[in-house]
């Protein structure tokens, strides 16, 4: 069975000029302050406000944190929400594979991946992601999905 553990949130690096805020140019500082470039997973990109955390974009490594997180498309989505959201703090969570021997479960790594997109865009509707944020067409009232209003007993007792 695969392990993973939650790094963050990480303050997000920023470059910030009087007109915007956008990704910062050079990241090694980030890396060495999270301690996560070389290891693989899952990442969320979020902005921090007074109500919690909004999902911004959900990503997974092929190689490296260090080596994708950054990516030029991926700053675009990253620089488009930071013009969007005019007030909140950008952060960053990374998802980590727990190191084994041999290579890392890339098969797991993608079913965390679907799994924190699915949850995420249910905070978020209008999630950067394009794959995988199809929500599904059913409910369980009271348990997943459902409507607003006091779940019945029987729903209560259900989630438990």
């Amino acid at each position: 069975m695969s392990s993973f553990c939650v790094c963050g949130p990480h303050d997000f690096p920023l470059e910030k000029s009087r007109a915007q805020k956008t990704t910062a140019a050079d990241v090694s500082e980030f890396w060495d302050m999270t301690g996560t470039a070389d290891e693989r997973g899952c990442y969320v990109f979020a902005m921090r406000t007074p109500k919690g955390y909004t999902p911004i974009y959900v990503g997974k490594t092929h190689r490296t944190f260090k080596q994708e997180c950054f990516a030029p498309h991926k700053r675009y989505n990253y620089n488009r929400a930071l013009r969007e959201y005019r007030r909140g703090t950008p952060q960053m969570f990374f998802v980590v594979q727990t190191r084994t021997r041999g290579k890392p479960n890339d098969t797991d790594i993608w079913r965390v991946e679907r799994f924190l997109i699915q949850n995420a865009v249910v905070r978020n509707p209008n999630l950067a992601n394009v794959a995988g944020t199809k929500q599904a067409n059913w409910r369980i009232d009271g348990v997943i999905r459902s409507e607003r209003g006091k779940p019945t007993t029987s729903a209560l007792e259900f989630r438990k």
